[in-house]
């Protein structure tokens, strides 16, 4: 008896799923994300592009300056006309920031966030650097109310840090005309 439960054991176990062969190599899986240490101030600008087409968060919010790593504070300036409407961007701190963009990627779905930032004025000093540049801002959130394109001029105040990567302490929003500005995004999207 105990001789055919082996025979009928070893039978189902050796004709059952090549139980000796291989199986065939599946393909890394791909993260999505485009970040890399931002040792320049190139790399930083293109990891705030990237993030925000993306919407990837944590890459985001590693484009600002952490405590952590340099003895600094995030500043934030906002457009005037928008916080004259905004009364939460006149305090407005990393943990608003985080709040905000996880906010505006939720909005928009899968539709795609674009920024270009043009006619850039840089002014490098050694550790720390000046950054000008004229921004467009493309957001189709799902609500109707809402403006898509953000327009105006932003300057950045960047800085290296102890792991001699750039981040940026200071932003400065700067509204062109009527044309709805960053500030107004963040101050809507809060």
């Amino acid at each position: 008896m105990n001789s055919r439960l082996f025979i009928i054991l070893l039978v189902i176990v050796l004709s059952s799923c090549d139980l000796f062969s291989t199986r065939d190599v599946e393909e890394p899986k791909k993260t999505g994300s485009n970040f890399v240490p931002p040792t320049t101030p190139k790399l930083l600008f293109d990891n705030l592009r990237n993030s925000l087409s993306e919407k990837v968060s944590e890459n985001y919010m590693a484009s600002f300056v952490d405590s952590a790593f340099l003895n600094s504070e995030f500043n934030y300036i906002p457009a005037s006309g928008a916080e004259a409407t905004f009364q939460t961007l006149s305090h407005w701190g990393l943990s608003d920031e985080r709040i905000y963009i996880n906010n505006v990627f939720s909005a928009v779905g899968q539709s795609n966030i674009l920024l270009s930032l043009t006619d850039e004025f840089s002014t490098p000093q050694g550790d720390s650097a000046f950054y000008f540049y004229t921004y467009a801002l493309n957001v189709p959130a799902n609500n109707p109310d809402f403006p898509t394109v953000y327009q105006g001029n932003v300057e950045f105040t960047i800085k290296l840090d102890s792991r001699n990567q750039w981040v940026i302490t200071k932003w400065r929003d700067i509204q062109i005309g009527n044309l709805p500005s960053w500030s107004e995004l963040r101050g809507r999207f809060y």
